[in-house]
Protein backbone atom coordinates (compact mmCIF):
# COMPACT_ATOMS: atom_id res chain seq x y z
CA UNK A 1 0.00 0.00 0.00
CA UNK A 2 1.41 3.76 -0.66
CA UNK A 3 1.72 6.15 2.12
CA UNK A 4 -1.69 7.65 1.76
CA UNK A 5 -3.53 4.05 1.83
CA UNK A 6 -1.68 3.64 4.55
CA UNK A 7 -2.90 6.67 6.27
CA UNK A 8 -6.20 6.32 5.39
CA UNK A 9 -6.66 2.45 6.94
CA UNK A 10 -4.93 3.54 10.08
CA UNK A 11 -7.56 7.19 10.31
CA UNK A 12 -10.54 4.85 9.84
CA UNK A 13 -12.68 4.85 12.89
CA UNK A 14 -13.73 1.78 14.78
CA UNK A 15 -16.61 1.30 16.90
CA UNK A 16 -16.33 -0.76 19.80
CA UNK A 17 -18.18 -2.46 22.39
CA UNK A 18 -16.89 -4.66 25.62
CA UNK A 19 -19.00 -7.38 26.71
CA UNK A 20 -17.88 -7.85 30.19
CA UNK A 21 -17.77 -10.96 31.85
CA UNK A 22 -20.69 -12.17 29.20
CA UNK A 23 -21.08 -16.08 28.95
CA UNK A 24 -19.55 -17.98 25.38
CA UNK A 25 -23.03 -18.74 24.77
CA UNK A 26 -24.50 -14.96 24.82
CA UNK A 27 -21.04 -13.78 22.25
CA UNK A 28 -21.85 -16.43 20.32
CA UNK A 29 -25.61 -15.62 20.21
CA UNK A 30 -24.81 -11.75 19.97
CA UNK A 31 -22.23 -12.49 17.23
CA UNK A 32 -24.73 -14.39 14.95
CA UNK A 33 -27.51 -11.82 15.35
CA UNK A 34 -24.70 -9.35 14.09
CA UNK A 35 -23.72 -11.87 11.08
CA UNK A 36 -27.25 -12.73 9.98
CA UNK A 37 -28.75 -9.04 10.43
CA UNK A 38 -26.14 -6.96 9.87
CA UNK A 39 -27.25 -4.47 12.56
CA UNK A 40 -25.41 -2.88 15.50
CA UNK A 41 -25.98 -4.01 18.81
CA UNK A 42 -29.45 -2.57 20.55
CA UNK A 43 -28.94 -1.41 23.63
CA UNK A 44 -31.05 -4.26 25.15
CA UNK A 45 -28.53 -6.47 23.85
CA UNK A 46 -25.43 -4.36 25.37
CA UNK A 47 -26.85 -3.99 28.79
CA UNK A 48 -27.32 -8.01 28.46
CA UNK A 49 -23.83 -7.91 27.74
CA UNK A 50 -22.78 -5.84 30.61
CA UNK A 51 -25.00 -6.58 33.43
CA UNK A 52 -25.63 -10.08 35.27
CA UNK A 53 -27.18 -9.42 38.29
CA UNK A 54 -30.81 -9.77 39.42
CA UNK A 55 -32.55 -7.95 37.23
CA UNK A 56 -31.18 -8.89 33.98
CA UNK A 57 -32.04 -12.89 35.36
CA UNK A 58 -35.91 -11.74 36.58
CA UNK A 59 -36.23 -10.09 33.32
CA UNK A 60 -35.35 -12.63 30.95
CA UNK A 61 -36.72 -15.67 32.90
CA UNK A 62 -39.66 -13.71 33.09
CA UNK A 63 -40.14 -12.47 29.35
CA UNK A 64 -39.41 -16.26 28.40
CA UNK A 65 -42.58 -17.09 30.67
CA UNK A 66 -45.07 -14.54 29.13
CA UNK A 67 -43.20 -15.60 25.23
CA UNK A 68 -47.22 -16.06 24.03
CA UNK A 69 -47.55 -12.52 24.80
CA UNK A 70 -45.45 -12.18 21.69
CA UNK A 71 -46.24 -15.40 20.11
CA UNK A 72 -50.27 -15.18 20.02
CA UNK A 73 -51.06 -11.46 20.64
CA UNK A 74 -48.03 -10.06 18.64
CA UNK A 75 -47.40 -7.28 20.89
CA UNK A 76 -43.48 -7.47 20.31
CA UNK A 77 -43.27 -8.63 16.69
CA UNK A 78 -41.21 -11.02 15.57
CA UNK A 79 -38.15 -8.87 14.26
CA UNK A 80 -38.25 -6.78 17.09
CA UNK A 81 -38.14 -10.09 19.40
CA UNK A 82 -34.65 -10.96 17.37
CA UNK A 83 -33.06 -7.17 19.17
CA UNK A 84 -34.43 -7.80 22.84
CA UNK A 85 -37.58 -5.75 22.16
CA UNK A 86 -39.40 -8.40 24.13
CA UNK A 87 -36.97 -8.39 27.30
CA UNK A 88 -36.74 -4.68 27.11
CA UNK A 89 -40.43 -4.47 27.13
CA UNK A 90 -40.20 -6.82 29.82
CA UNK A 91 -37.93 -4.39 32.25
CA UNK A 92 -40.05 -1.64 31.80
CA UNK A 93 -42.87 -3.69 33.02
CA UNK A 94 -40.32 -4.44 36.00
CA UNK A 95 -39.85 -0.69 36.10
CA UNK A 96 -43.45 0.15 36.38
CA UNK A 97 -43.95 -2.30 39.84
CA UNK A 98 -41.04 -1.00 41.22
CA UNK A 99 -41.11 2.84 40.67
CA UNK A 100 -44.37 3.44 38.77
CA UNK A 101 -44.74 5.41 36.19
CA UNK A 102 -41.57 7.41 34.97
CA UNK A 103 -39.88 9.09 31.97
CA UNK A 104 -38.91 6.92 29.34
CA UNK A 105 -36.30 5.93 27.36
CA UNK A 106 -32.73 3.91 27.38
CA UNK A 107 -30.96 5.71 30.09
CA UNK A 108 -33.88 4.96 32.62
CA UNK A 109 -33.71 1.57 31.17
CA UNK A 110 -30.19 1.34 32.09
CA UNK A 111 -30.75 2.76 35.48
CA UNK A 112 -33.19 -0.83 36.56
CA UNK A 113 -30.09 -2.83 35.64
CA UNK A 114 -27.74 -0.15 37.69
CA UNK A 115 -30.07 0.19 40.73
CA UNK A 116 -31.08 -3.76 41.19
CA UNK A 117 -28.57 -5.36 39.60
CA UNK A 118 -27.26 -6.69 43.14
CA UNK A 119 -30.73 -7.15 44.36
CA UNK A 120 -34.36 -6.57 43.60
CA UNK A 121 -37.13 -7.30 45.76
CA UNK A 122 -38.52 -11.19 45.12
CA UNK A 123 -42.06 -10.48 45.17
CA UNK A 124 -41.88 -8.27 41.62
CA UNK A 125 -41.92 -11.20 38.76
CA UNK A 126 -44.80 -12.58 40.86
CA UNK A 127 -46.68 -9.83 40.78
CA UNK A 128 -46.15 -9.30 36.98
CA UNK A 129 -47.31 -12.57 36.60
CA UNK A 130 -50.63 -11.83 38.48
CA UNK A 131 -50.72 -8.56 36.78
CA UNK A 132 -50.43 -10.33 33.09
CA UNK A 133 -52.35 -13.34 34.14
CA UNK A 134 -55.37 -11.09 35.08
CA UNK A 135 -55.43 -9.29 31.55
CA UNK A 136 -55.06 -11.96 29.62
CA UNK A 137 -58.00 -13.88 31.49
CA UNK A 138 -60.26 -10.88 31.86
CA UNK A 139 -59.22 -8.40 28.94
CA UNK A 140 -58.73 -10.37 25.90
CA UNK A 141 -60.42 -8.84 23.37
CA UNK A 142 -58.29 -5.80 24.10
CA UNK A 143 -54.87 -7.52 23.70
CA UNK A 144 -56.16 -7.59 19.65
CA UNK A 145 -56.37 -3.74 19.82
CA UNK A 146 -53.56 -1.13 19.74
CA UNK A 147 -53.70 -0.93 23.16
CA UNK A 148 -51.76 -4.50 22.95
CA UNK A 149 -49.04 -2.35 20.99
CA UNK A 150 -45.75 -2.08 23.07
CA UNK A 151 -45.67 1.93 24.46
CA UNK A 152 -50.01 1.13 24.95
CA UNK A 153 -49.49 -1.98 26.34
CA UNK A 154 -47.16 -0.75 29.36
CA UNK A 155 -49.77 1.95 30.49
CA UNK A 156 -52.27 -0.97 30.22
CA UNK A 157 -50.20 -2.81 32.73
CA UNK A 158 -49.39 0.29 34.66
CA UNK A 159 -53.30 0.75 34.63
CA UNK A 160 -54.37 -2.74 35.84
CA UNK A 161 -51.12 -2.74 38.34
CA UNK A 162 -52.52 0.14 39.90
CA UNK A 163 -55.98 -0.99 40.27
CA UNK A 164 -54.78 -4.45 42.22
CA UNK A 165 -52.04 -3.60 43.90
CA UNK A 166 -50.76 0.10 43.76
CA UNK A 167 -47.94 1.35 42.08
CA UNK A 168 -45.06 4.14 43.39
CA UNK A 169 -46.54 7.52 42.35
CA UNK A 170 -42.54 7.48 40.02
CA UNK A 171 -42.90 10.36 38.09
CA UNK A 172 -46.39 10.80 38.07
CA UNK A 173 -46.26 12.62 41.44
CA UNK A 174 -48.95 15.03 42.83
CA UNK A 175 -50.93 13.52 39.30
CA UNK A 176 -50.55 10.33 40.42
CA UNK A 177 -54.62 8.93 40.31
CA UNK A 178 -55.74 7.64 43.68
CA UNK A 179 -56.73 4.12 43.94
CA UNK A 180 -60.31 3.57 43.62
CA UNK A 181 -61.98 0.42 45.10
CA UNK A 182 -64.27 0.24 42.20
CA UNK A 183 -61.88 -0.10 39.92
CA UNK A 184 -62.32 -4.04 37.81
CA UNK A 185 -65.41 -3.97 40.10
CA UNK A 186 -67.25 -5.04 36.78
CA UNK A 187 -64.66 -6.23 34.05
CA UNK A 188 -67.20 -6.09 31.19
CA UNK A 189 -67.30 -2.06 31.85
CA UNK A 190 -63.72 -1.79 31.34
CA UNK A 191 -63.18 -3.74 28.55
CA UNK A 192 -66.14 -1.32 26.83
CA UNK A 193 -64.35 1.49 27.84
CA UNK A 194 -60.68 0.56 26.86
CA UNK A 195 -62.33 -0.92 23.60
CA UNK A 196 -63.14 2.81 23.05
CA UNK A 197 -59.40 4.34 23.81
CA UNK A 198 -58.51 1.74 21.11
CA UNK A 199 -60.99 3.02 18.88
CA UNK A 200 -59.80 6.19 19.91
CA UNK A 201 -56.14 5.41 18.56
CA UNK A 202 -57.24 4.72 14.81
CA UNK A 203 -58.94 7.93 14.55
CA UNK A 204 -57.93 11.75 13.64
CA UNK A 205 -58.41 13.92 16.21
CA UNK A 206 -61.16 15.84 14.48
CA UNK A 207 -62.63 12.61 14.46
CA UNK A 208 -63.12 12.05 18.04
CA UNK A 209 -65.26 13.80 21.13
CA UNK A 210 -63.25 16.19 22.81
CA UNK A 211 -62.51 14.62 25.94
CA UNK A 212 -60.30 11.92 23.82
CA UNK A 213 -58.48 15.06 22.59
CA UNK A 214 -55.36 15.22 24.62
CA UNK A 215 -55.78 11.16 25.07
CA UNK A 216 -55.56 10.90 21.53
CA UNK A 217 -52.55 13.83 20.74
CA UNK A 218 -50.20 12.02 23.53
CA UNK A 219 -50.83 8.30 21.78
CA UNK A 220 -49.75 9.44 18.69
CA UNK A 221 -46.69 11.86 19.83
CA UNK A 222 -43.43 10.77 21.74
CA UNK A 223 -45.04 7.79 23.94
CA UNK A 224 -41.76 7.78 26.13
CA UNK A 225 -42.12 11.22 27.95
CA UNK A 226 -43.79 11.48 30.87
CA UNK A 227 -46.12 13.88 29.89
CA UNK A 228 -47.35 11.60 27.16
CA UNK A 229 -47.45 8.43 29.91
CA UNK A 230 -49.10 10.23 32.20
CA UNK A 231 -52.55 11.88 30.35
CA UNK A 232 -52.48 8.06 29.13
CA UNK A 233 -52.18 6.55 32.28
CA UNK A 234 -54.24 8.56 34.06
CA UNK A 235 -56.91 8.01 31.08
CA UNK A 236 -56.27 4.27 31.26
CA UNK A 237 -56.42 4.03 35.15
CA UNK A 238 -60.33 5.96 34.82
CA UNK A 239 -61.53 3.34 31.90
CA UNK A 240 -61.01 0.52 34.78
CA UNK A 241 -63.54 2.29 36.58
CA UNK A 242 -67.63 1.10 36.11
CA UNK A 243 -68.48 4.06 35.04
CA UNK A 244 -68.53 5.32 31.29
CA UNK A 245 -65.91 7.15 30.03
Amino acid sequence: MDEDSKLKFLEYPLSVEQLLNATDAYVFDVFQRLNTYNYNLSPQELRHGKYHGAFRNAVISTSKRWAFLWDKYNVIGKRARVRMADDELMAQLFGVVLEGVTDGGQPKIRRLYEAYDAEMPEYVPSRIDRILDYIINNLPEILETGLARSPHCLILFAAVAHAKFGIPPGDVGDNMPPRDARALTDVAAAAANLSTLADVLNRDTNEIPERFHEFRIASAGTTQRIRSRRIRFQMSCKALLPDPI
